[in-house]
Parts: C-alpha cells; structure tokens; sequence
C-alpha cells in the first residue's frame, strides 16, 4: 500500500514539476495518436484525393485558355501542347501538384533543419507543434474552396500544409526520447507508425472513389476534416508531456 502511494506521488511530483514520464503508457498513447490522425493527410490528401482533383482543374483551366487564345478547342491531334502558368512558369496541368511537391520539399530541406535545432534546445515544443498542426489544417481545410476559378489555391495551399506537416512533426519527434527510454524507442516508435498506418486506412476507405478525381470539392470534406479533427488536438490536451 505504502508502495502505492509512493508511485502516485512520484508521478503527481513529475506532472507537477512538467518532467516527463518515461514510458508511461498514457504518454505514449498519447503521442502515437498524433500520428494516427495526421497520416490521414498523406494517405489521402497527397497520395489519392489531391493530386487527380488540382490536374482535372488545371487541364480544364488550360483547355479553356488555348481555346480563347486559338479558337479552337485542343486535341492531342493539334500537335501542341497543353500548358498552364503556375506561379510564372508553364507547365503541364498533371505536374501541378507534383510541381508543388518538389517546392514544398526545397522549402523543407532550408527551413526543417533549423526547427530541429529549436526542437533540440527550446522549451515550447509543445507550443511550436500546436502552432504548425494548426496552420496546416487550416490551410488542408481551405481546400475545400479551390474550384476551377481558384486552381492556383490547390497548389499554394498544399504548399504551406505540406511544409508546416513536416514542421509539425519534428517538434513531435522530439518528444521521442522524453517518453520512451533507450531500449523501448524501437518499439514506441513502430507502435506510433503502425497507428498512423491504421488512422491513414481507416480515412482513406470511406472516402476511396477508385482514385478518380472528384467533379466537385464535396469529396474532400471527408478528408480535410481529419487535421483538425479532435483525435488530432486531443493529443496535445492528453498527455502531460513537456513543453
């Protein structure tokens, strides 16, 4: 019994003095949540939803410019090609997204290294990881309004959610080595991505329409609405983790 006290009074001294718990089971639960909602937005944002919808706007945007500019309507028998401007350059409508992809990347290879530094040596993790999931979800959520007049949205938007996702989750594996001790990392870790899988599949099926492109941004609404879903936010009120 006097064992039992101690243990709840060692761990209410931990919650109150913000140090970590190392691999309590709560905490862990906690931080693999996170990963659990957030993969919604690579297995079904990047990989199916986005890239077919941006690519059937931006064909239809260019198809309609080459007939304004020509008179005619274009045909893979005119013997040009079909292009559109993004952001000054002209490219192919299906390497809009892919486009986007690339740049998101550049930005992330300049600006994740120094988050890392942050994350390493800064005392509001917490605050930085709630900071970038928020951006990125406000910025997935917006989606929902890129239509053939607003194409250039889609891009721009999955520009900012794809560098502030990557953001996000550099503050969330810092969090790695406070929860779980050496010999446990392995294994927290694949648990946290075995989640994430799970969360990913479990979006990814309702929302599947054989990879065609929806017609409309209805389709999205069940996509965008997992960033900001509370199985996201519900990580960070969860845990007692440190800041």
């Amino acid at each position: 019994m006097c064992s039992f006290i101690h243990l709840i009074s060692t761990a209410e001294e931990k919650m109150a003095t913000n140090e970590p718990m190392v691999n309590d089971k709560r905490e862990i639960f906690g931080w693999a949540m996170y990963d659990w909602a957030n993969s919604a937005f690579s297995t079904t944002v990047i990989s199916v939803f986005l890239g077919p919808y941006v690519s059937g706007l931006a064909t239809a945007v260019a198809k309609a410019e080459f007939l304004a500019r020509t008179g005619a309507a274009w045909t893979v028998e005119s013997g040009q090609s079909l292009v559109i401007n993004l952001f000054g350059l002209p490219i192919a409508p299906e390497a809009v997204i892919p486009f986007a992809i690339s740049l998101s990347v550049v930005f992330q290879a300049g600006f994740l290294p120094i988050l890392g530094a942050i994350a390493d040596y800064s005392h509001r993790r917490k605050q930085m990881l709630q900071l970038f999931a928020t951006i990125g979800a406000v910025a997935t959520i917006c989606l929902l309004f890129v239509t053939a007049n607003t194409w250039l949205l889609g891009p721009l938007l999955f520009i900012i959610a794809n560098l502030t996702f990557g953001a996000a989750l550099v503050f969330y594996n810092a969090y790695l080595p406070d929860i779980a001790s050496e010999e446990e990392r392995d294994r927290v870790s694949s648990y946290g991505f075995a989640l994430g899988y799970i969360g990913g599949f479990v979006l990814l099926r309702p929302g599947d329409t054989d990879h065609r492109p929806p017609s409309s941004p209805a389709p999205l609404l069940s996509v965008i609405s997992a960033p900001i879903s509370p199985r996201r936010l519900f990580f960070l009120h969860l845990a007692d983790l440190p800041s």
